[in-house]
């Protein structure tokens, strides 16, 4: 089963993507609707990415927020795994004894 880091890691990058793609969401739409009016502009210099987060608002959350997901999970196995794997003891005999000859 999923330890506490590995569910950490998932669910901090699943938080950092929803807001992060929601923010972007609103944004572009937002300076679609009324940025270019204020600037008096017809249109919008059109990106694939501003096209597909206005056009499919709820497969663009998905992957962003699965992408930041899956950062958060290595991130955590990165440096949280490191450190565990270093505090094992990697003695040779069982509670540190020497053998005597």
């Amino acid at each position: 089963m999923y330890d506490k880091f590995e569910v950490l890691g998932l669910f901090l990058g699943s938080v950092a993507g929803f807001l992060i793609a929601k923010v972007y969401q609103i944004w572009a739409i937002l300076y679609w609707m009324e940025g270019m009016a204020l600037a008096g502009k017809d249109g919008y210099w059109e990106t694939e990415i501003w096209v597909f987060s206005i056009e499919n608002p709820n497969l663009f959350l998905f992957i962003v927020v699965a992408l930041f997901a899956t950062a958060g999970n290595l991130i955590q196995k990165k440096y949280f795994r490191q450190k565990e794997k270093s505090d094992r003891n990697t003695a040779p005999y069982k509670n540190n004894e020497i053998p005597i000859e």
